[in-house]
């Protein structure tokens, strides 16, 4: 889920302005149902406003559309980037139902794993989810 939080999701939440807030959102068919669960209930994203476009279809016109840059590279993530959802789930209220009650809470580590994508902070990370569940 990192590409979603890390780099769509910041360009969809600049969305919440007042002049673009009746847009339509494009996303590909790729996208996991739990992640347009989440854009609904958390953000606010009625269902009718997503067009689900098909990646490997024939390409989609529009009349008309606003592409905003990516925020994020392979090697880097603004800090910035990294606040819009934390605090957007922070303000957030929780979905309603039993849905989430007993979910049960996996961490994947990338301790081991040789890639250039390692948690500086994963100890202490590790820690504060332990106190978690």
């Amino acid at each position: 889920h990192y590409h979603f939080l890390f780099d769509f999701l910041p360009r969809l939440l600049i969305r919440q302005s007042p002049e673009l807030s009746s847009l339509k959102v494009a996303i590909p068919n790729l996208i996991d149902p739990v992640q347009i669960d989440l854009l609904r209930d958390y953000y606010g994203l009625e269902t009718e406003k997503l067009i689900i476009y098909d990646v490997g279809g024939p390409p989609m016109l529009f009349e008309s559309a606003h592409v905003i840059s990516a925020m994020t590279s392979d090697y880097w993530t603004m800090p910035e980037v990294v606040n819009v959802p934390r605090q957007a789930l922070a303000l957030a209220t929780p979905p309603k139902g039993d849905r989430f009650k007993n979910a049960r809470r996996i961490y994947v580590s990338r301790r081991n794993i040789d890639h250039i994508r390692h948690l500086v902070n994963e100890a202490e990370l590790v820690d504060r989810l332990s106190k978690l569940g």
